[in-house]
């Protein structure tokens, strides 16, 4: 909390704010839904980013997103410098500590797809890594 005292002759002002202090992602939760599908159709991977108090992250913080198995990840590019072919990769920016994308399959390809989220706020700094697995089916 940050208090002003604004000194005035025969009376003060007395201010108080509090300024949230919002730290690098500390965890990363990721889900799919649903888990199991049909080959072909997407996912929803909603990842929550966190900071070391349980807060959620400040607004556009990048999370970077890697499938596997012909699964496709809509955007960019993967901010790790590592080559990524033929794994598909994104970047999604959180809003209120939520970033989401999509996972899409492959109808040539049936069984589990891993997804990989992770993040880092610094260069050269550990990244936070989550996983999730959606697995495929022909119908």
């Amino acid at each position: 909390m940050v208090t002003a005292i604004v000194d005035l002759p025969g009376n003060n002002v007395v201010l108080s704010v509090t300024v949230p202090v919002v730290g690098p992602v500390a965890s990363l939760t990721a889900v799919a839904a649903p888990t199991t599908l049909r080959c072909g159709e997407k996912s929803t991977i909603t990842i929550t980013a966190k900071d070391a108090a349980g807060q959620n992250v400040s607004d556009r913080t990048l999370i970077d997103i890697a499938t596997n198995f012909g699964g496709v990840i809509g955007g960019t590019s993967l901010t790790t410098g590592a080559p990524v072919v033929p794994i598909s990769s994104a970047q999604a920016e959180t809003f209120a500590g939520v970033a989401t994308a999509y996972l899409l399959t492959s109808e040539q390809h049936s069984g589990p797809y891993e997804v990989v989220v992770s993040a880092s706020d610094f260069p050269n700094a550990a990244r936070i890594v989550q996983q999730v697995m959606v697995t495929c089916i022909i119908l």
